[in-house]
């Protein structure tokens, strides 16, 4: 069961990306506060996703320290963001076989769609999550009859995710996800059902907490690309724990208090991110 859920919560790893510049300035395994801070802005029904209604191009910011690209000992994400600071596309370029390419469509100022276009280039597979939004609850399909193609992001009024319901019209099966959090808004357990993980954070700033979306917007689209990097919205995970033998992360910062390096004892994974000037 440990590995099952670090599966539906672990798998993959993002890091290394495309021109945009970078930052090789080391502070190892620092503090620094930051006071952890809200990623992103209001509800999620008009204006959470907090930007312009265009989606832009690529590299397309004059904002420091958002991750450009991600090297992992896997493979590497290249993140492209629109004027916004939001991302636009993220490209996983893998030392394998499977490579990812994750699209974003937004209309009056909140995520409608997330496309991903996955495999090898004679064998690619389009899947699209669409999202519609009611109240406090986002409505997400996906044109995936083999998956969980049906779920209900339950948010509170700052757009943070507090629950998931996944539905598979196929198999007629449903499960949940809860989530809760710290005081700066770091995700500290993760439950499916009756099964719980827990998180522990350093205090220095998130890889992404320079992105312009909402919690639940930001966490769902980490969470599809790479399941780990998911966790790095406001500050960085140092431990994650489902038993007595947690896995641990170790991080290299920049001047600004970014991660630039981490390694891990997570089927050893290693990153180096690179962050626009």
């Amino acid at each position: 069961m440990k590995k099952l859920l670090l599966v539906a919560f672990l798998a993959s790893s993002l890091m290394s990306l495309q021109s945009c510049g970078g930052d090789d300035s080391v502070t190892p395994n620092g503090g620094g506060n930051n006071n952890g801070g809200n990623n992103g802005g209001g509800g999620n029904n008009g204006g959470g996703n907090n930007g312009g209604g265009n989606n832009g191009g690529g590299c397309n910011t004059t904002t420091a320290n958002l991750p450009i690209e991600i090297e992992l000992n896997y493979g590497k994400l290249i993140y492209e963001y629109d004027s916004t600071d939001r991302f636009h596309k993220v490209t996983f370029e893998s030392k394998g076989s499977t490579d990812i390419i994750t699209e974003f469509t937004y209309s009056n100022d909140v995520l409608t769609e997330l496309k991903q276009t996955i495999g090898p280039a004679n064998d690619l597979k389009v899947v699209t999550h669409s999202f519609t939004y009611s109240n406090n609850i986002v409505n997400v399909t996906i044109d995936d009859d083999y998956s969980y193609n049906i779920r209900q992001i339950f948010t509170d009024n700052q757009g943070i995710s507090l629950k998931t319901i996944y539905t598979s019209s196929r198999f007629n099966t449903t499960y949940n996800e809860e989530y809760s959090y710290d005081n700066n808004k770091n995700m500290i357990s993760f439950k499916i059902d009756k099964t719980t993980q827990g998180m522990k954070y350093d205090t220095s700033n998130g890889i992404f907490k320079n992105v312009k979306m909402p919690q639940w917007s930001l966490f769902y689209s980490l969470f599809h690309i790479n399941k780990v990097l998911a966790l790095t919205i406001n500050n960085n995970p140092i431990e994650i724990s489902l038993g007595p033998d947690p896995y641990i992360f170790q991080y290299t910062y920049n001047i600004d208090n970014y991660p630039i390096t981490y390694n891990s004892n997570y089927y050893g994974e290693t990153a180096k991110v690179i962050y626009s000037k």
